[in-house]
């Protein structure tokens, strides 16, 4: 945590060229894909990074993604941003929302966790917000389903959007604000392989 009242902070990153990631754009033949950046920060309310990021939540709001008179979305500036004002509701902490927003995947206690399985793994009991998933992983005290036909281990069917970025020939990058190698509170590492070509 840097906390410095009155003072502007500046960091400065420099990234060397990475000769796989040059020779796997030169192969796409189409146009580059769009830039997408996906910032998440903990235990932050609307009204607190109103007051506290005014400038980011201002530069989000002025190209906010809109809807015609068709229902039709567009982007006024050429460059679209969205608020997932919902993205805390999916679970308690910062990794059960993770997986929900980078992989689809549910996360229940393992207390409370779907019993009735079929061989594959997949929830068969009707009464459980994991009916009709597989069981991903066991991390902690949380059980993680996934969609029956996921299997992070094979090219094309990971539900981590890491992969599936690469495998639509997107250059994928991650920071994180501490160093979390070996942490148990992140979901790179414990329950998904990280796997972003650059990571700050």
């Amino acid at each position: 945590f840097v906390d410095c009242p009155n003072r502007t902070l500046y960091m400065e990153t420099r990234v060397e060229k990475d000769p796989a990631i040059i020779k796997r754009k030169k192969k796409s033949k189409n146009k580059p894909p769009p830039n997408i950046v996906f910032i998440e920060v903990d235990s932050v309310s609307v009204a607190y990074a109103d007051r506290h990021l005014p400038k980011t939540r201002e530069f989000l709001n002025k190209h906010r993604i809109q809807k015609n008179d068709n229902d039709e979305y567009f982007c006024e500036s050429g460059i679209c941003a969205a608020d997932f004002r919902f993205f805390s509701v999916t679970g308690p902490n910062s990794i059960t929302n993770q997986l929900s927003t980078l992989a689809g995947c549910v996360t229940t206690h393992r207390n409370e966790q779907c019993t009735a399985v079929n061989r594959n793994r997949v929830c068969t009991d009707a009464t459980k917000i994991e009916h009709g998933l597989k069981q991903h992983a066991l991390f902690r005290d949380a059980s993680v389903w996934c969609t029956a036909d996921s299997n992070a281990k094979q090219t094309g069917s990971s539900p981590w959007l890491f992969d599936v970025a690469r495998q639509c020939g997107y250059v994928t990058s991650f920071a994180e604000e501490f160093c979390f190698e070996g942490s148990p509170f992140v979901t790179q590492g414990n329950v998904f392989q990280l796997n972003a070509d650059i990571e700050v």
